[in-house]
């Protein structure tokens, strides 16, 4: 009898603790606004746009003698028509099948290199290797020039599948090798041309790098936009009269707000999560160890009651959006954001009291919890896409003001501040060791290359005047520190 009743007892302070947790999680949070605008974005692909690049993009490995077009266009049919809940490995190797072209012959590293101190030199040396590489993968070379001819890039906005099928490396390799074919029209005094060449690949690129709505394509075109920015400032280099081609005008203009947004990315993290949730948390599943009474679907359904799902997607989206607004606000902010961010995951990931409140929605959170500073991607998609191309443009700026690399720091500091300091807590700097430019992690170099082999260079005849361009990053003529002109 004393044990019975002792039962009871226990039976129900598990029910009253059951009841009041039930009650706490009864009410659900309002889902956020923004968090429902990324959950609601609408899908991109139009397959009747002629000018959209995208599937040709996919298809670029395509088998030898297909159309690149028509086998990307496949290839996302058959992702979208397969069941969502499949696993994603089975997915990947069966969509892909079609993609069966490889690269021919050996990469050199130095290729990839974005740092590169004597790019032409190594063009040049490597020229035999360049030409080999060429002539093995012309059918792939003929792909990406022909890719280079669309004016847009857009996809759908919820195709992780169809990013992590796309060839990151293999098309940075083809694309690297394009601008090597292109260095070598400059090194044999084709430098036009060449310019030209970079003129398409930057134009493809930036579109790319605006619309495209993947990850790993996105990130394939902000690293490639880094390496014609790296060719284009050798070029400067090496022909100094290229600082008065009109079209880098054009090739060097500030990153767009489309460019450096990535928050179509968090978007669709934000998705997944929506999608997989409530499943019994990684914590709770049954493993080879120890097996999990959470499997049952009897048992799963009694703790659903503790979780709140617009509670837990809210806090996914307060990180993600903060994560999303890194590239657009000046890097002396990123602390006070990241403290933001801090304090908001310890708070989602207390286990006072409040815990009662979404438990299980605690447990998804914590396994959701990212590891790292998540300020990586977003320097990286600064320096690619905001510093390397400004430095470029004071390059081009320099030369035509013929500004010695002696006296690269005191013009500098004549500069405007939103020249100086155009990332807002990181001024461009100037190593006279090696005389260069330094934002971040982007740098180029000032001291003027010889000629190449049996060429000569042609000296600029006089700075722009006033009915030449001179645009394109000359700085102005006033020292003060004026701001950037507003877009209307």
């Amino acid at each position: 009898m004393f044990l019975i009743k002792w039962l009871f007892r226990l039976v129900l302070l598990v029910a009253v603790v059951y009841g009041a947790v039930f009650l706490l999680n009864y009410f659900d949070q309002d889902l956020e606004p923004g968090a429902e605008a990324w959950l609601q974005v609408p899908p991109r692909v139009d397959f009747s746009d002629p000018d959209n690049g995208y599937a040709h993009m996919l298809g670029l490995f395509a088998e030898p003698g297909a159309d690149p077009a028509q086998a990307g266009q496949a290839v996302i049919m058959a992702c979208t028509a397969m069941e969502p809940d499949m696993d994603p490995a089975f997915l990947t190797d069966e969509c892909a099948s079609a993609l069966t072209m490889g690269l021919e012959g050996e990469f050199p590293s130095w290729l990839f290199s974005t740092g590169a101190t004597d790019y032409l030199q190594q063009c040049e040396s490597s020229r035999e290797t360049i030409l080999t590489l060429a002539d093995a993968n012309f059918e792939l070379l003929d792909r990406y020039r022909a890719m280079l001819g669309y004016g847009h890039v857009y996809a759908d906005h919820d195709s992780q599948l169809l990013g992590l099928i796309f060839k990151s490396a293999e098309s940075l390799a083809i694309h690297d090798l394009y601008v090597a074919q292109a260095s070598l029209r400059a090194i044999d005094g084709d430098w036009r041309g060449a310019l030209g060449d970079l003129a398409q690949d930057i134009s493809f690129q930036r579109a790319a790098r605006a619309e495209v709505r993947q990850f790993a394509p996105a990130q394939f075109s902000a690293t490639a936009l880094a390496k014609d920015c790296q060719a284009l400032s050798q070029i400067l280099r090496a022909y100094p009269e290229s600082a008065r081609d009109p079209r880098l005008d054009a090739l060097l203009t500030p990153a767009t707000a489309q460019e450096l947004d990535f928050s179509w990315h968090q978007a669709q993290r934000l998705r997944a999560v929506a999608d997989t949730l409530p499943v019994p948390p990684q914590s709770l599943r049954s493993s080879e160890v120890y097996p999990s009474f959470l499997d049952n679907d009897i048992a799963f359904p009694v703790i659903k009651p503790m979780y709140q799902e617009h509670a837990t997607l809210n806090a996914v989206y307060a990180s993600l959006r903060l994560e999303a607004i890194l590239p657009h606000v000046p890097l002396n902010q990123w602390p006070a954001i990241q403290a933001e961010y801090d304090k908001s995951q310890e708070h989602e990931l207390d286990w006072e009291l409040p815990a009662l409140v979404n438990p299980l929605g605690k447990l998804y959170l914590q396994e959701l919890a990212p590891h790292g500073t998540f300020e990586e991607t977003a320097a990286m998609t600064v320096t690619l896409l905001k510093a390397q191309p400004h430095l470029v443009s004071l390059q081009r700026a320099m030369i035509l003001e013929r500004v010695p690399p002696d006296q690269a720091q005191a013009w500098l500091l004549e500069l405007p501040r939103w020249l100086r300091d155009p990332l807002g807590g990181a001024p461009v700097t100037y190593n006279a060791d090696d005389m260069s430019l330094n934002l971040l992690e982007a740098k180029v170099y000032l001291e003027l290359l010889g000629p190449p082999p049996g060429q000569d260079i042609r000296p600029l005849e006089a700075p722009p005047g006033p009915d030449q361009d001179s645009q394109g990053g000359a700085a102005p003529e006033s020292g003060q520190d004026e701001e950037p002109p507003k877009p209307e």
